[in-house]
């Protein structure tokens, strides 16, 4: 370690920032495995100079490092800590007095034994943060946090608030703006509601209506956790304070910048799930959804995809803060309207497409929505579109029941299996990872309880076989044999419906393409745990033997055309041996 240290020494007069930095870094990885906290000092001096460069991603570094090293320091180390702090705070240039204020959490930290000391660099703290540099109050909004943090409730609620108030004035948008992210630590930290109400709520007050689009952003992204931390832990926020936050958040939602309104939209689901007095979805119904028509008509797309994406998660049924009739009366006709919206935007369509399966039977009570759902399948160009809607059939199959899916012409099912011929590859295999689904709503409906399989031979399978058999496009038979496959999902299908899946397998061994026989012979491997004895000694033991003998398992060249059908043969073989 002596002779590292005047080569890390040495390292400081490097003109490279590549070099600094790489040295600021590395002197996190020497405390404490190499030194400990007691003899960090020669480490202090290097990173004191290190804390002074003028090039910022090096001087976080070594910010980041000191506050590792100090955490390990002893109190005893703590006059030398205070020594750097004070040195770096006096520092004429400003990039020294911005290094104090990332520090001073560290070191306010590590003299807790020190009541003088503490005092002195906290009163240091207090005037970095009214320093005439925009740049070093910058990096005093933005210690706010873990300062509060560091000198705890009471002294923060009385000399960390006023800060955090005074720099919510600053004439600065960027501190205004650190001083917003900062809020949700303070608030945690001063912790009773009482005070915050009276200290914290009126400075983010401000922050949501600040005239910087951006400060009024971060209010809205973090408003949440915000009002969370606001309410504290025992959630008994005086009702004009709740009534504050709520008119807040309505003001956010209305927000001239799109911005603003789309970071506050996508925050809905949280904001409901907090313990307000009236309730959730009192705060829904009565602030919140007036403001829902205006942002699904955004003009901002990026808008109204937050919108659609906080009301999934809002309707779902999971969510205890909404009720389904309140679902049904405020969320459906919205999502219906954006849904039919010719030139809505690909985007907010598959998002609401792709979390209406998480709905299950409420469904049943949105006709217009799964009349819409229908539709795009139909006319819809986009495969991500098709995709949705085939993942959502099943849910309208468990939904309406397996006989209102079935009936008609232009029934669900017969746009289900129409789907499954889709040239998207992902469309294809989204109806397939359905069929086990559409199988258990028929072995789940009283109209079919009583034998599933057959309502699935019939329904499916029957009609699956001409075009398998007639198909001239290998994929068809591929996607034809997954969905096969699919139906031996687990041990609860019935020895017939089994049988009729590895029948179906077993004939496609024999296919004229290679890739189908591979696909058939994966599928029969991962099928076997799922089917009895007598139908993998009496179906598939001796059509596996006979395509073995055909194809000679033993023959390993790497180019022969079925060399994959072989190994998944092998494998079978194995098992049933």
């Amino acid at each position: 370690m002596s002779s590292l240290l005047p080569f890390l020494r040495d390292q400081i007069d490097s003109q490279e920032d590549e070099i600094l930095l790489a040295t600021a870094r590395g002197l996190a990885k020497i405390v404490p495995s190499i030194v400990s906290g007691a003899d960090c000092a020669p480490i202090l001096d290097i990173l004191e100079s290190l804390l002074g460069v003028e090039e910022t991603v090096v001087r976080q570094g070594a910010i980041d490092t000191a506050k590792h090293v100090v955490s390990h320091c002893p109190p005893a180390q703590s006059p030398r800590l205070v020594s750097m702090f004070k040195n770096l705070a006096a520092q004429e240039w400003f990039t020294g007095r911005v290094s104090a204020c990332g520090v001073f959490p560290a070191v306010y930290s590590n003299a807790s034994e020190d009541a003088a000391a503490m005092a002195e660099i906290l009163g240091i703290f207090k005037g970095l943060a009214a320093d005439e540099t925009p740049m070093v109050r910058r990096a005093a909004a933005l210690a706010l946090g873990e300062a509060a943090k560091a000198v705890g409730a009471d002294v923060a609620a009385t000399e960390i608030c006023p800060l955090f108030q005074k720099l919510q004035e600053d004439e600065a948008g960027s501190v205004r703006e650190l001083v917003g992210a900062n809020t949700s630590a303070i608030a945690t930290v001063v912790e009773d509601p009482g005070k915050t109400s009276s200290i914290v709520l009126p400075t983010f007050k401000l922050c949501c209506e600040d005239k910087s689009w951006r400060v009024r952003k971060v209010a809205a992204k973090g408003y949440a956790e915000v009002t969370e931390a606001i309410f504290g832990k025992g959630g008994d926020l005086p009702g004009a304070a709740q009534t504050t936050l709520i008119e807040c958040y309505t003001q956010l939602l209305r927000d001239p910048e799109a911005e603003v309104r789309g970071c506050a939209a996508l925050n809905i689901s949280k904001v409901l799930s907090i313990s307000w007095s009236a309730g959730g979805e009192s705060v829904f119904k009565e602030s919140i959804a007036p403001s829902l028509d205006d942002l699904s008509k955004d003009s901002t797309m990026d808008v109204r995809a937050k919108l659609a994406q906080a009301l999934m998660e809002v309707a779902s049924p999971s969510n205890p803060s909404v009720s389904d009739d309140t679902t049904i009366a405020v969320i459906r006709p919205i999502i219906s309207a954006m849904l039919s919206n010719e030139e809505e935007s690909d985007e907010v369509k598959n998002y609401i497409l792709s979390k209406l399966p998480m709905l299950g039977k409420l469904l049943k009570s949105m006709d217009e929505v799964v009349a819409i759902v229908k539709g795009l399948s139909k006319y819809d160009q986009n495969w991500r579109t098709r995709e949705s809607v085939a993942r959502t059939l099943p849910a309208i199959a468990e939904a309406y029941g397996i006989e209102k899916f079935a009936a008609g012409q232009d029934s669900y099912l017969s746009l289900w299996m129409g789907l499954l011929a889709d040239q998207a590859a992902s469309v294809r295999m989204s109806c397939v990872e359905g069929m086990y689904k559409i199988y258990s709503v028929a072995a789940a409906d009283p109209a079919t309880s009583s034998d599933p399989s057959s309502w699935v031979t019939k329904n499916v399978l029957d009609t699956l076989k001409p075009q398998y058999d007639s198909s001239t496009f290998y994929l068809t038979r591929i996607t034809i044999l997954a969905l096969y496959n699919e139906l031996c999902h687990d041990g609860s299908v019935p020895p017939a419906l089994a049988r009729t899946v590895a029948t179906a397998l077993v004939a496609a061994l024999s296919d004229p393409v290679a890739n189908v026989r591979t696909a058939a012979a994966r599928h029969l491997l991962e099928c076997m745990p799922h089917c009895g004895d007598d139908i993998c000694n009496g179906v598939i033991k001796s059509a596996v033997k006979e395509t073995g003998d055909r194809i000679d398992l033993d023959k390993d060249e790497v180019m022969d055309p079925d060399h994959d059908t072989r190994d998944f043969l092998k494998k079978i073989n194995a098992m049933m041996d």
